[in-house]
């Protein structure tokens, strides 16, 4: 549901959810893909890429290819 409310409506995913997700104490892959945090980068290497799920494996190339652009 997070993910959904990121794509499509961001404001409210900034006023509401981020600051929810931002203090949970044990974050997913998905929470650090939706804060843009750069500990996403540590899912690149192979012994993390592995457990990853096919979701998101291409959510972390999404993110490898934006942070190349900049």
């Amino acid at each position: 549901m997070n993910f959904f409310v990121y794509k499509k409506d961001k404001p409210f995913f900034d006023h509401v959810v981020r600051p929810f997700i931002s203090n949970k104490i044990t974050k997913t892959f998905v929470d650090l893909y939706l804060l843009d945090s750069l500990e996403i980068l540590k899912f690149a290497h192979a012994h993390l890429l592995e457990k990853l799920n096919y979701f998101e494996r291409a959510l972390l190339v999404e993110k490898l290819i934006n942070f190349g652009k900049k």
